[in-house]
């Protein structure tokens, strides 16, 4: 399936507002959250409990 033009993408996701409510506002049910960058950092799933044990250590 090709990917659907720039203009028509941009117009599904709300343009600059479906950022600032998903983003700022933390409304993901009308906005979005941009994760492309960070997602790439995370090589594992850890308990809460594990993180604050490494960070003690």
């Amino acid at each position: 399936m090709p990917a659907p033009p720039k203009a028509e993408l941009a117009q599904a996701m709300g343009g600059l507002r479906g950022m600032r409510l998903g983003m700022l506002e933390g409304n993901t049910d009308e906005g979005y959250i941009s994760v492309g960058a960070g997602i790439g950092n995370i090589h594992a799933i850890t308990s809460v409990a594990e993180v604050v044990n490494q960070l003690a250590v």
